[in-house]
Order: C-alpha cells, then structure tokens, then sequence
C-alpha cells in the first residue's frame, strides 16, 4: 500500500489519506517524495462524515478528480462461525462505504467534465 500511495502522489501530485486511525506517517512520506498530502478521520459508511471529509479535502486540495476507494475489512473464520452483525459490518465498510463515497465525489468530476474512479478490492476477493 505505501508504494501504491506514493506512486499515485508523483502521478497526481496530491493525495488524501483517510482512515480510521491517524496516517501521519504516509502523508510525510508522500511530502517527502515532492507530492501534496492531508490526512483525514471518518467512517465511509456516514454521509455525513463523507461530506465533512470531502470538505476538508475541497477546501486544501480543491475538487476531487481522482477517487481510489480502498477500504475493506474481512472476518478470517470459517463462513459458517461469522454473526449477522459481522456480516452487516462488511457490508457496509466493502459495499456501503465505496457506493457513498463515490456518489459523493462524482459531481466534482462531472462539473470537470472529467475524472477517476478506481475500486481496489481486497485480498479476500481473489
């Protein structure tokens, strides 16, 4: 993933790094290759924590050309042993979250009349 970030901020000069836990590190090491970076806390399954993120990511970045949705959890048990309630979880963190994020970007790049959006799944799925 680190290599990843970095290279997508030497392609696009910028990046958000979003999470549920500070990405200090990361941001520094994009800085450190010549890019532009900002963290940014929230949960991708709250429209409004979506929309708070995104605002903050406008107003130091300016509008969203390019979305990478790369958040994805899995339960490592066997299929029978995982709970309703895990189920619903990564529903909503590997489903839900991509969905709302993207409808949530897309106008930045349709008012561009240009843009990326870019699913990158898990190991889980392969």
């Amino acid at each position: 993933m680190r290599s990843f970030v970095i290279g997508l901020a030497v392609i696009a000069s910028w990046v958000v790094v979003s999470r549920a836990q500070v990405p200090s590190s990361e941001v520094r090491m994009i800085e450190a290759e010549g890019g532009r970076a900002i963290a940014c806390i929230g949960d991708a399954t709250e429209p409004g924590e979506i929309a708070r993120v995104l605002g903050d990511v406008r107003a130091a970045l300016g509008p969203v050309r390019i979305l990478v949705n790369n958040a994805g959890i899995s339960h490592f048990k066997p299929f029978l042993e995982i709970t309703p309630a895990e189920l619903e979880r990564m529903y909503r963190i590997n489903m839900m979250g991509p969905f709302l994020v993207t409808q949530a970007a897309v106008p930045d790049m349709l008012a561009a009349g240009w843009g990326r959006v870019i699913f990158i799944s898990s190991s889980s799925a392969q």
